[in-house]
């Protein structure tokens, strides 16, 4: 296994670890996104391999993605965690994917909210707008849909 192949690896259980703490505790912990985030970034500062990228993009891809993901988390579209989620990825995948994958969980978020905005009580559907989504999986899918080549957006 390439180093490439090892960073992949880490970024791809990092999308499946916070996806099932956001199922099961509706978070994403600080220590996953930060193991992955040192991790990134040790492998990005002790690799020869360029197709890593340069400590650069690397930067640019955390704060270009993090700082909408930060807006959107202050007018409340998703929780804090999920945009250190969204950063993270935009260091590991660089800027471009990085926000194609904010758009489209954006998007895909929408979507799924409109199956957790009603609920049945007893025999009728009912308005519910206190529930809250797991948006870690809604991300996690959205990356591998513009990791795989999918560009549905741009």
């Amino acid at each position: 296994m390439n180093k490439n192949e090892l960073v992949s690896s880490v970024l791809i259980a990092l999308l499946f670890v916070s996806s099932l703490e956001d199922l099961k505790t509706s978070r994403v912990s600080n220590s996953t996104l930060l193991f992955s985030f040192l991790f990134g970034l040790f492998a990005l500062l002790f690799s020869k391999d360029a197709s890593l990228g340069s400590l650069s993009e690397w930067t640019a891809g955390l704060f270009l993605t993090g700082i909408p993901a930060y807006g959107l988390w202050k007018i409340g579209v998703f929780g804090a965690g999920d945009g250190k989620l969204f950063s993270v990825i935009g260091a590991f995948l660089g800027v471009q994917m990085g926000i194609e994958i904010l758009c489209l969980s954006v998007l895909v978020g929408a979507v799924v909210s409109l199956f957790f905005l009603f609920e049945v009580r007893g025999k009728k559907l009912v308005l519910s707008l206190g529930n809250r989504i797991p948006f870690a999986p809604v991300i996690a899918l959205s990356s591998v849909f513009i990791w795989e080549g999918w560009h549905v957006l741009f």
